[in-house]
């Protein structure tokens, strides 16, 4: 029953009586999934938010150093346009000139210089990113060393999981005329089912093929920025050496450091996933027109996320355009295979749960 006073449109189910049989269905449903539940948990912030991130880092290698791999260690030219330069003075004359009376005649003499330490000269970029070509980089406003920006992505990032979750919660005590009142716990096994399972696919992608970090802290520690401070990736990966690091560690984690895990964008998915979530059960909830409002906030939310993605240089553009595809695609087989979200036993309904609807409809 709803309380009284209730607007015509809103029912609040928050008598005791119907929280306390609210809270029987919910308990029922949390008995059939808690321990794929708490798996899909664990995975998404141990296994995929730690473990394989770290394993990933372990195998990583910057853009120089497979260019160091190509770099010629010895050099061949002709003795015509070598100079020895005197380390005490400066002073600089020509090799020829330099040689005995026996070489100094010969016609075809060539300089061999052996130089086994030789590697790519990142100086030369002046500050550049030594990356691979992408467009967003060449198109979009290099925010990279903006902070503010960096703090509010990463607060937006988290606010909209949390925001997500506290959606799931609505159903418990409120129901809107005409709309579905699904349950708490069904919701949250399908949007953790939906992000354990996107995040699977992820793992086996990145540490498949490692690719050049398009950010600042991966590149190597010989690359300086333009105003001459270092960097390096270095000082991370040195955390991840070891296999009771890559369980354990949370210094990369901590420090928002950890590069390698790219292909594809972990950030983009889980966004793009929390909005493809509500947009599927807003229109379930609510009334057309606050569901509409809900649905046009998250895709925002979702659109400012890509935007600072790459305008951080967090990814390149093939990891988010993967992800643009990979999680819808996950979201729709997930609930081709799970149509319908978990539900309590008959017995335990409330009035007005429609419990003899399922409470999840087609996508249509």
């Amino acid at each position: 029953s709803a309380s009284s006073g209730e607007s015509p449109w809103l029912r609040c189910h928050c008598s005791r009586t119907d929280i306390a049989a609210r809270l029987r269905g919910e308990r029922q449903v949390l008995r059939k999934v808690w321990i794929p539940l708490v798996a899909f948990v664990v995975f998404i912030f141990y296994g995929a938010g730690l473990v394989f991130r770290n394993i990933a880092f372990y195998r990583y290698r910057s853009l120089d150093q497979y260019a160091d791999l190509v770099v010629p260690q010895s050099a061949l030219a002709s003795v015509e346009h070598a100079t020895v330069v005197d380390a005490a003075t400066g002073e600089a004359i020509a090799l020829r000139a330099a040689l005995g009376p026996g070489w100094q005649s010969r016609a075809e003499l060539n300089v061999s210089i052996v130089d086994l330490g030789a590697r790519s000269n990142l100086s030369a970029l002046h500050g550049r990113l030594f990356n691979l070509r992408d467009v967003a980089n060449e198109v979009l406003p290099d925010l990279s060393e903006n902070l503010w920006v960096s703090s509010v992505s990463e607060s937006l990032a988290i606010s909209f999981q949390y925001s997500v979750i506290a959606f799931c919660f609505l159903p418990f005590i409120l129901a809107f005329r005409e709309c579905e009142r699904p349950y708490t716990v069904g919701m949250l096994f399908r949007l953790e089912r939906t992000l354990a399972t996107v995040h699977l696919l992820r793992v086996p992608t990145y540490l498949a093929t490692t690719i050049p970090g398009v950010a600042t802290h991966c590149q190597s520690s010989r690359w300086t920025r333009a105003g001459g401070e270092g960097t390096g990736f270095e000082v991370g990966q040195a955390h991840v050496q070891t296999i009771w690091q890559w369980l354990s560690d949370t210094y990369n984690l901590k420090h928002n450091s950890n590069c390698g895990d790219l292909v594809f964008s972990g950030h983009a998915a889980t966004s793009l996933t929390n909005a493809i979530f509500v947009h599927y059960y807003a229109r379930r909830l609510f009334p057309k027109a606050l569901a509409r409002v809900a649905i046009v906030v998250a895709w925002l939310v979702f659109l400012v996320q890509i935007f600072c993605i790459l305008c951080l240089h967090n990814h390149y553009t093939a990891d988010v355009v993967v992800a643009s595809y990979v999680a819808p695609l996950n979201f729709l087989a997930n609930h081709y295979f799970f149509p319908v979200d978990v539900s309590p036993d008959q017995d335990s309904c409330t009035e007005g749960d429609n419990c003899d609807e399922p409470s999840g409809p087609d996508m249509a």
